[in-house]
Order: structure tokens, then C-alpha cells, then sequence
């Protein structure tokens, strides 16, 4: 009967891999797998007799759709098991007719898969688990304690023994039973185990895990997992005098689930043993034995807020980091062993602590104080920094800004129907703190954040290597502004080198000055760390942003250069991992140049060799079989969708491709545009106006490339379609036709796979 329901409702059941892979490789697709990758589960839809297929390989999962009455339009969907941040398998309840499989991949949205009842889920959960959860997936590495273990017999078994709502439960006991079942891994262990009902919530030494079960027999369940690197920040908030729950809450990317939310009852379960195994998975395992002060998260009841602000005095100002770090070892015991408080300061009865490894937020709410959150952002979350001083005599406030690369954003609900929509919210996607500028010096804040945030030969300052403040010369800005001078003159960047490192030390030892372009009063730095933008604002000047967006937050970026009469500017595009800028929605910013005073090609040139300089430079494409070209000579091309010849494309972009980049696929569209794929990035030429003189080049880094959809064309006059997908916000997809007669798909195909699927 399930196969019927199945066939009707186009579930999809398990068949022969061996096979499906033979077939696959000698008739259907021959240039679909790779030589070294196998088929480990195949499944067609329709109960095994439809034209659709889900294969899921050792190295990703291909999903194929067969269209039409003929089948002759055929679209693959790729995705990468190293694209895959979460999944979550669903199991057949007592009246369900099918089971299924979500995955959360980046850059993509949610993938949904419904199989037939009688499939083995739990043998296609353990193929994911194999797959997904690798080195460096399953976070840091964190000594597991020897506990207890108890047996469990059965599926239903397994919660009949997990006690009463919102408790921490025996962790050896859940572990030995879901391996039993072959939902964990021979080599994970469960450190804490919670439940809430009838579900638990697991931490492991592999991932994040949540059971939910469901329905009146309990047979349907759902076992989500969350690997660690998905997971960007984290709160924990302890309970207040009336409140009974204390709270965890994971900032993540994951589609549709940016947050997730778990409550935990007071006094029957550690919050702060929680908040110490997320650090260690997130922020590195703690090197140093737990001091006896450890435990007194035991006790529930902590003096922080006594004992912190009963002599921080007032608002706004720098604190002893050296009383935070010994206060915030024990009591509460937040920080890790071999953390240490390194810069502290409090802004009315909240306070922001910088350590070695995070930015950690202290919100006290209510009136007694005695509910808090802790919201702790790991350096490497962190795109994009910058502080801002006061400006005259009326303005006493600083200000520093932080970009977090997570999507928090939230669209508040109208209060009722007639209402206009709420403007959206960044919540914890920015973070903008107010000092008073005669207690903080913000100029020490924004040297401190650049030696945590910029990274040195592609990682973060070790965190046991300590940021020593350095002091700013007197008045460094006013004197750094009057010697920059009027407006539209050209900037010299040993100059500015000199004076960021002297007059207005802003810059890292190791950072010096590439290039410097001046707008009026702003100006905008591009040195080997980071892209500076120095804003000035008010009559007299005095408050002035610096905003730092270190390479390593660039997903993307567009050179533009001016058009022809009445076209005076150039432009520049940044598309960071931020979701929040200019106090609204949004990732991209822009930076115009007054024409002639600012070589667009250089700039691209710059930011390519700094963002993807220390990439492979090896092609995609299968040096076994040669490409054919079927389009005709780059400068005679009429067709939209035409695959043009690589090795001409190659010569005209010599100035503006990076030594040893080379082009491995070409197409035209539209009259005089491209789209180009290099053995760097995916490079889209758009000539603008009626002579073609306004050019803006956009590249996205195929290291932001996190899966694909190739679409094969049908009968008549159906054009074949490839889609990249990117994990760059606001751009999530590269979309481009294909001339069926011109373009070689199967080419394309293995060098994406190449590319993305094998990176």
C-alpha cells in the first residue's frame, strides 16, 4: 500500500547504487561522476518508477529532474557535502505515507526531499553524518568525561526513560542508545543532554542535536543536526526573580532558522556548563585546567552585579580589565580558563568586555538586575568594524560600530492592519555602543579591533598573543585632516602610509598603504589588510568615522569606470558578509572617484590579488578531453548565451586577470557583455551606454561558489541554463543561458564540479 501512496505522491524510494551507478556512467550521463566518486545511496522517485533521482555520492548530493513529455530537458542540482552547514531527518509516523530529508546548504534555500515510508532513514542519516560531519565540521576538540552508560533496546525505548521537562539528563545513557540506532558516529560523544517533553537537545563532541518527536505513538521524529562552524554567535540568559527559565540562544545562517531558541528550568540544568562547552566548540578548547572557582555556576546565584557596579561609578567609561578578568573567572564563571580580559568598559548598567577570543556583551534587564545576557561574538563573526569620535563642544558621545557576518535582521509585525509596515531591525546583525568621549578614547578602541579582526596570512591573531593599547598622538586627527588639504586632489600613498602610521597611528605594524583616494573631506584607504573609509562629518569637522572592512568580509566587489560626456564618476561596489548597513537592510557599499583621478583597473587589480591571491590557480576544466569551442571569433558574435573562445577572452583580460589566472569558460550575452569563469572567480563584464565606454567588471571569488543547477536543453527551441550559487548576501545566485547548439554543458558541468564540488 505505501508503494501506491508513494507512486501518487511522487515519494522517492531506495534502489541498487552499484547499479544506478553503472548506468549512470556507461549510458545516461557519462560525464556526471567523477572517476574517483561513488554512489553510496540511489533513490528514484515515484516508488522507484519515476524519472526523477536523488544520488547521493561521497562527495555531494545530485538531485535529477527530468521535465516534460519527452524527458529531453533534464536539470541537475549539485550540492556539495562540504556546503552542507545542517540536515535533519524526519521519520514516518503511524498515518504519515512518507518520510523526509531537509538540508540547509549555503547559499542555498532549504532542500526538501520525500521518500517512501519503508526506507531505511536512519541508514541515509548515518551516510550524512559520514559525509558532513569531517575535521574541521565538528568544531573544536573538547575532552569527553567517563560516564555511566545505560542500554537502550528500541526506537521508542530511547525516551521512555528521559525524565521531567526542561532537565539535563544522563548524557552517557542518550549516547549509547542513539548508537545503538546508528544516528551518532562510533567516534562521538554526547558531553550534555537535555530534554523538554518528549525531545532532547544534545550537545556532542560532533554537533549540535535536537529530537523531536511527534504525534501520539511517538513513532514520527525528527533528528536535526546543526554542525558547529553554522553556528556565529551565541547568548546565554540566567533567570530573573519571577522568571523560572534560563535560556540559550545560537545566532546562525542557516536558512529560514537564524535563530534558535532553547529554554532550560532553573536549578535543574547549567546554563553556565553549557555557555563553557559552546566556547569550547566555537572559540577553541580551554588549555588550561578549570580552577576550583569553576563550579560556582552550581550555586544559581551570582554577585556580579553587585560587586561589578557598585564601583564602576558612572556611565561610559574604560574599566579595570584586570578586576573584569578575575571577576568574570569566577563569579559568574563565563570565561574560559585561558581567556583572558584584555579591554573593559561600561555604558549605564551594561558593560562590554574584549578578550582574546570574543566581544562579550553584559545586559542586565529588569529592575533588580537579576536577569542577564551574555552575548558572546567570536572575533572570526565579526566582518566589519569602526569607530566614530564626538564632534564639538555639544556632542559628548563616541561611538563604536560592529558588523556581524550573521543575519539577525527582523521585520517587527504591525500592531494592526491599518498600520504602516515597522521599518526592520538589525538586532544582533550591528552593534553601535556610545561612550563618553572624555572617559574612552575610540582611536584605542579601533587600533585594538584591527589587530583582533585583520587577519595575518589568512588567520586571526593567536588568542593568547595579547593586544597591547597604544596611545593616539594629541589632536592626531585635526593635524591628519589639515595636512590632507582641498578638495579633488590626488593622494600620495606613501604619504598617508606615514601619517596612519605616525601623525594618526591607526594602522597594524604590519599594514602600510597601497593606495589612498580623497573625496572632499572623506577619503578612502586601501592598504594589504583592509579597505578604510574615513567619513567627516559637521561644519568644523572634529567628528570624523572610520569604518575598516577587512578583506577577508569581501564575498564580492565592482569596479565601474566612467562613462563618456557627463559621466564623472567611477565607482567602486563592496558586497560584504554583513545584512545590515547605513542604519537599514543591505551589504553593499559604495565609494565613488571623481574621473581621471582614480585608475579603476588598478583598484580591481588590487583587490583581486588581496582577496583571492592565495588561491589555486589550477583549471576546472578536464585536461583528458579537450574543450571545443562551438561559438565562432570573440569580436563577430550575435547569439545571446554563446560559449566564446577562451584563450582571445584570455588575452584581452591579461590586464585585469591575476599572474597565473587563467580563463576556462566564456560566454557573451546581450551585445557586448560576458560572464567568464576563471580559475579564480566567476567575472561578469557589463559595458553600459550607446558607445560602451562605462564598463563595470563584478567578481565573485569561486571560493564563495557553494553549489550549482545545470539545466540540459529539451526538444524544439529550448536553450540549456546554468545557475552558480554564492554565499554572498543579497547575490545568491549567478544565473546565465546557454545556447544549446554552442555551449557544451558537460563541459561546464565538470569544471563547476572541479571548482566547487572538489574545493
Amino acid at each position: 500500500m505505501s508503494k501506491v501512496v508513494g507512486f501518487f505522491c511522487d515519494n522517492a524510494d531506495q534502489v541498487d547504487a552499484a547499479a544506478t551507478e553503472t548506468r549512470i556512467r556507461q549510458e545516461d550521463y557519462p560525464k556526471l561522476l567523477q572517476q574517483d566518486e561513488q554512489i553510496v545511496m540511489a533513490f528514484v522517485g515515484r516508488s522507484g518508477k519515476g524519472r526523477d533521482s536523488f544520488l547521493f555520492t561521497t562527495r555531494r548530493l545530485i538531485l535529477i529532474d527530468r521535465k516534460g513529455l519527452t524527458g529531453n530537458k533534464t536539470e541537475f542540482v549539485i550540492i556539495p557535502n562540504s556546503s552542507i552547514q545542517a540536515f535533519s531527518v524526519e521519520t514516518a509516523g503511524t498515518m504519515d505515507s512518507d518520510a523526509e530529508l531537509t538540508i540547509y546548504a549555503q547559499g542555498m534555500k532549504t532542500t526538501k526531499l520525500k521518500f517512501c515510508k519503508g526506507i531505511d532513514v536512519f541508514a541515509l542519516h548515518h551516510h550524512l553524518n559520514t559525509v558532513v560531519l569531517k575535521e574541521g565540521f565538528t568544531g573544536a576538540a573538547v575532552p569527553v568525561k567517563d560516564n555511566e552508560s545505560a542500554s537502550g533496546k528500541s526506537h521508542s525505548a530511547l525516551f521512555s526513560w528521559i525524565g521531567d521537562d526542561n532537565t539535563q539528563i544522563d548524557a552517557a545513557k542518550v549516547e549509547q542508545d542513539l548508537k545503538e540506532k546508528q544516528v551518532l558516529l562510533q567516534d562521538e560523544h554526547v558531553s550534555l543532554a537535555f530534554k523538554s517533553g518528549r525531545d532532547s537537545f544534545l550537545l556532542s563532541s560532533h554537533r549540535l542535536f535536537k529530537i523531536n518527536v511527534q504525534g501520539v505513538t511517538g513513532k514520527k521524529a525528527e533528528y536535526f543536526t546543526i554542525t558547529w562552524p553554522s553556528i556565529r554567535a551565541f547568548s546565554i540568559e540566567t533567570a530573573g526573580s519571577f522568571d523560572n527559565d534560563t535560556e540559550l540562544l545560537l545566532f546562525t545562517n542557516l536558512s529560514g532558522m537564524t535563530r534558535i531558541n532553547m529554554d532550560f528550568r532553573k536549578g535543574k540544568s547549567d546554563i553556565f556548563a553549557v555557555q563553557r562547552f559552546i566556547s569550547d566548540k566555537l572559540l577553541g578548547m580551554d588549555t588550561v585546567d578549570p580552577s576550583a572557582n569553576a563550579n560556582a555556576a552550581k550555586s544559581g546565584v551570582f554577585s556580579t552585579v553587585t560587586s561589578v557596579f557598585s564601583w564602576a561609578g558612572d556611565d561610559s567609561k574604560m574599566m579595570d580589565a584586570v578586576k573584569m578578568n578575575k571577576q568574570y573567572h569566577s563569579d559568574p564563571p563565563l570565561l574560559q580558563t585561558c581567556e583572558n580580559v584584555e579591554m573593559a568598559f561600561k555604558g549605564r548598567r551594561d558593560m562590554v568586555l574584549f578578550t582574546g577570543k570574543r566581544m562579550i556583551l553584559v545586559d542586565l534587564k529588569g529592575i533588580s538586575a537579576k536577569k542577564v545576557e551574555y552575548v558572546s561574538v567570536p572575533w572570526g563573526s565579526i566582518s566589519i568594524f569602526g569607530v566614530k569620535s564626538a564632534g564639538g563642544m555639544a556632542d559628548k558621545d563616541a561611538e563604536m560600530m560592529v558588523w556581524t557576518d550573521f543575519d539577525d535582521t527582523f521585520f517587527p509585525p504591525k500592531e494592526s492592519p491599518e498600520d504602516e509596515e515597522p521599518p526592520p531591525l538589525p538586532r544582533r546583525s550591528f552593534f553601535e555602543l556610545d561612550f563618553n568621549k572624555s572617559k574612552v578614547d575610540v582611536t584605542v578602541i579601533n587600533r585594538y579591533l584591527a589587530d583582533r579582526c585583520l587577519q595575518v596570512d589568512g588567520e586571526l591573531r593567536p588568542n593568547d598573543v595579547p593586544v597591547v593599547a597604544q596611545e593616539a598622538a594629541p589632536d592626531g586627527v585635526s593635524t591628519f585632516l589639515s595636512w590632507i588639504g582641498g578638495d579633488s586632489q590626488e593622494v600620495n600613498a606613501q604619504k598617508i602610509n606615514r601619517q596612519l602610521h605616525e601623525t594618526n597611528p591607526v594602522l597594524r605594524d604590519d599594514e602600510h598603504v597601497s593606495m589612498a583616494f580623497k573625496s572632499g573631506r572623506d577619503m578612502t584607504v586601501l592598504t594589504n589588510k583592509r579597505i578604510l573609509i574615513m567619513d567627516t562629518h559637521g561644519m568644523s569637522g572634529k567628528k570624523v568615522e572610520w569604518i575598516s572592512i577587512p578583506h577577508s568580509s569581501l564575498r564580492a566587489f565592482t569596479c565601474e569606470n566612467a562613462g563618456g560626456w557627463g559621466d564623472h564618476d567611477a565607482e567602486l561596489k563592496l558586497y560584504c558578509k554583513i545584512y545590515w548597513y547605513g542604519g537599514n537592510l543591505g551589504n553593499v557599499i559604495d565609494q565613488d572617484f571623481r574621473k581621471g583621478k582614480a585608475d579603476i583597473i588598478a583598484i580591481q587589480s588590487f583587490l583581486s590579488k588581496c582577496v583571492m591571491g592565495s588561491q589555486d590557480v589550477s583549471s576546472g576544466l578536464d585536461e583528458a578531453t579537450p574543450h571545443e569551442v562551438k561559438g565562432s571569433g570573440f569580436h563577430f558574435l550575435t547569439d545571446d548565451g554563446v560559449e566564446i573562445d577562451p584563450i582571445k577572452v584570455n588575452e584581452e583580460l591579461r590586464p585585469i586577470l591575476l599572474d597565473g589566472e587563467t580563463v576556462d569558460v566564456a560566454f557573451r550575452t546581450g551585445r557586448r557583455d560576458m560572464v567568464i569563469f576563471t580559475t579564480l572567480r566567476i567575472l561578469m563584464i557589463d559595458r553600459q551606454g550607446m558607445l560602451g565606454k562605462k564598463v563595470e567588471y563584478k567578481t565573485i571569488p569561486l571560493r564563495y561558489c557553494t553549489a550549482y543547477r545545470l539545466q540540459s536543453g529539451g526538444s524544439l527551441f529550448s536553450d540549456s541554463e546554468t545557475t552558480v550559487f554564492v554565499d554572498v548576501p543579497g547575490e545568491k545566485e549567478v544565473h546565465q543561458d546557454l545556447k544549446k547548439s554552442k555551449s557544451d554543458i558537460w563541459a561546464i558541468q565538470t569544471m563547476l564540479a572541479n571548482k566547487i564540488v572538489n574545493k
